[in-house]
């Protein structure tokens, strides 16, 4: 899947969205709300880190103080429902929150890791990490299950190449025991944002979803085969079709642990549960010391 295929989708996407509400007045959490799930959840929160700069951007007050901190959150939480995206900013803010949310539907954890560590030249503190994170709708298991590992691993950073790859192994944990309604719930919401969009109307790119559907076990990938673009339904079904229950010994294909550095203990053994449930956080990562 090529980059400009993720950036013709979400350029009609946003032109989708600024015809229904265009860039010529101000649009409040109403019009956001009516934006895509994923879209609304990254413009939500990013109007709420634009009005926590704005409640203490003054040199008269010492922003680390309890109460300005503690008046801060109070006229925050307040007038939240009142904030607002100025014309000036809409469409940009529009036009880049689309770009963020489809790249993180289709590639989550390199997507993920990025958007914590961008303008960032190092490990960055463990929280920081996860607010980054938490922007992005979709997917919560990754910011749960990451903020255990550190949590269990007492960190106090983390740096952007062990971030990935804690959380392509997260991933990989998650679904290893999927079968096709736990795959079409996790799927659903890049089916609703690129669906209506898609070419047939209804469908997804076969392109969009192999990167997810590419695991330690090769049969939802291959139930892809040689299809273009596919509605939701029909990837049920070619789902149930190519895992056609468990595996020959009742259990999930055990994914190879990833390889430690020198002195470092095995991986943990993870539990993984379909869509009711989180596996626990793989036991390894490059990360700063604590």
């Amino acid at each position: 899947m090529s980059d400009a295929a993720l950036d013709a989708t979400a350029d009609t996407l946003v032109r989708r969205a600024l015809a229904d509400f265009p860039a010529d007045r101000p649009h409040g959490r109403a019009d956001v709300t009516r934006l895509p799930g994923p879209v609304a959840h990254l413009l939500h929160f990013k109007l709420d880190a634009a009005l926590a700069e704005a409640a203490l951007d003054t040199p008269y007050v010492d922003a680390g103080h309890t109460a300005a901190r503690e008046a801060a959150e109070a006229w925050c939480a307040a007038v939240r429902p009142a904030a607002q995206f100025p014309a000036a900013a809409w469409a940009g803010a529009v036009r880049e929150a689309t770009r963020r949310a489809l790249a993180h539907l289709v590639r989550p954890a390199e997507t993920l890791a990025e958007a914590a560590f961008e303008d960032a030249d190092g490990p960055l503190p463990v929280g920081h990490v996860l607010d980054r994170m938490r922007a992005f709708g979709p997917y919560p298991y990754f910011p749960e299950i990451a903020a255990r590992y550190a949590e269990r691993k007492d960190l106090n950073a983390l740096d952007q190449a062990g971030l990935e790859q804690l959380l392509r192994r997260i991933h990989r944990r998650m679904v290893a025991q999927f079968d096709a309604d736990d795959w079409a719930v996790l799927l659903e919401p890049l089916f609703e944002t690129v669906a209506p969009v898609g070419q047939p109307p209804g469908t997804v790119p076969a392109a969009f979803l192999r990167p997810l559907l590419t695991t330690d076990d090769p049969r939802p990938v291959e139930a892809l085969a040689d299809a273009d673009a596919l509605r939701l339904d029909d990837l049920r079904q070619r789902l149930a079709a190519a895992l056609g229950g468990d595996e020959p010994d009742g259990t999930a294909p055990a994914p190879e642990p990833e390889p430690n550095e020198p002195g470092t203990p095995e991986p943990d053994p993870v539990t993984t549960t379909p869509t009711g449930g989180e596996p626990d956080a793989p036991d390894e990562a490059h990360t700063s010391p604590p």
